[in-house]
């Protein structure tokens, strides 16, 4: 599980589609619909929806666990299907459904939940910097203490850097995307890192170059 760090006030009047893609995390993706809940969005509210891609969609548990959360969101909650296996398929899934409709899409994994004002600090940089892309850091929370030899490598760690750096890669676990760049350029998730993992790392380096 992970935590999105604090962060600063938001522009407003914008449409966002925060997406998840989610396989075998029942728990996992109620945390998180449950922390998108308490997302402090400032006044007025942007236009929000939550897009969950079900990467297993025999899984019907995660339908159900959308459907019951949407009795009560502030937010549309939009539950799409893919049936390829492998992270390329579904993240696509929700490029095809949200780039040519949205202004942003927001994404955060299915073992994450979002600190209160982390949407707020992601469109908030992007409207001091006009970046394409913006990422942030992903602190741990451990489900039990982990030995003194994780915490002092500081392996999971995130990187502590300076808000404006430039970058050249980001990953889907905390991210906003301005949809003009991928009406733009097309770039698309490669199916080729699908099982092998890094499609995030290649996805943002395309977009870069």
């Amino acid at each position: 599980r992970t935590r999105i760090p604090r962060g600063a006030p938001m522009a407003t009047g914008t449409s966002i589609a925060i997406c998840c893609s989610t396989f075998h995390r029942h728990e996992g993706l109620d945390a998180l619909l449950a922390s998108i809940e308490e997302l402090d969005l400032g006044s007025p509210v942007p236009d929000i929806t939550i897009i969950v891609v079900n990467n297993d969609p025999e899984d019907r548990d995660v339908e159900g666990i959308c459907n019951e959360a949407g009795k009560s969101s502030r937010f549309p909650i939009v539950y799409l299907e893919e049936e390829q296996r492998g992270l390329s398929f579904p993240r696509n899934r929700a490029l095809e459904h949200a780039a040519d409709t949205f202004d942003f899409i927001a994404f955060i994994d299915d073992d994450s939940t979002a600190d209160q004002h982390w949407l707020r600090k992601l469109v908030d940089m992007q409207a001091r910097s006009n970046a394409d892309v913006v990422t942030g850091p992903v602190a741990p929370v451990y489900e039990k203490e982990p030995p003194d030899w994780i915490v002092d490598g500081g392996f999971f760690a995130p990187r502590s850097l300076p808000e404006g750096t430039t970058l050249r890669h980001a990953f889907t676990n905390n991210v906003l995307i301005d949809c003009q760049v991928l009406r733009r350029t097309g770039v698309r998730f490669d199916p080729r890192f699908a099982l092998i993992g890094s499609e995030d790392t290649h996805f943002f380096r395309n977009l870069v170059k």
